[in-house]
């Protein structure tokens, strides 16, 4: 029962964190909804769904060194990132 308080916490608080930005920026469009419709009043989920397309992998070679890689966000998908405070550079991608 704590862990499923903790998610709903969690998911409120990330909900109440975006439509604060929202409100205070001059974005026009949100296309959370399918068929990409404006969307006034964000959820956890519509955000989860939009981000999910989004991955990293690591390589490992054998002397340890690394290399990360990133699938490319969408504009709408940087826009989010943006929005939660985020630099898109930490996404692999410079703006």
């Amino acid at each position: 029962m704590c862990v499923y308080f903790i998610a709903l916490l969690l998911q409120t608080l990330l909900e109440r964190e975006l439509r604060r930005t929202i409100a205070s920026s001059e974005i026009e469009s949100r296309p959370l909804y399918p068929e990409a419709r404006d969307c006034q009043r964000p959820t956890a989920r519509r955000v989860i769904d939009a981000m999910e397309s989004i991955s990293r992998h690591r390589l490992i070679t054998d002397d340890g060194t690394y290399q990360n890689l990133y699938t490319d966000p969408t504009p709408f998908q940087l826009q989010l990132i943006k929005l939660f405070g985020n630099d898109s550079a930490t996404y692999g991608r410079k703006s």
